[in-house]
């Protein structure tokens, strides 16, 4: 999980994402908002790269609109 958490923090687009990852015998589960689909996608791909990966549950949401 190390891994992955660290690959999606190198991205400075989403370094400020409310992302939560959890790992089991190779499956990983997204679960969080991003700010838009480009990056619910972008997060999906960043994680399939990484060593160890067999597939991927992607649960995030997206707003259109971000408030901080």
């Amino acid at each position: 999980m190390k891994h992955i958490v660290s690959t999606l923090h190198q991205n400075s687009r989403l370094h400020d994402e409310d992302i939560r990852v959890s790992v089991k015998e190779g499956w990983v589960s997204l679960e969080g908002k991003v700010d838009q689909e480009s990056d619910r996608q972008l997060v999906q791909e960043s994680v399939e790269r990484v060593l160890g990966v067999y597939g991927i549950t992607n649960n995030l949401t997206f707003s259109w609109l971000h408030s901080n």
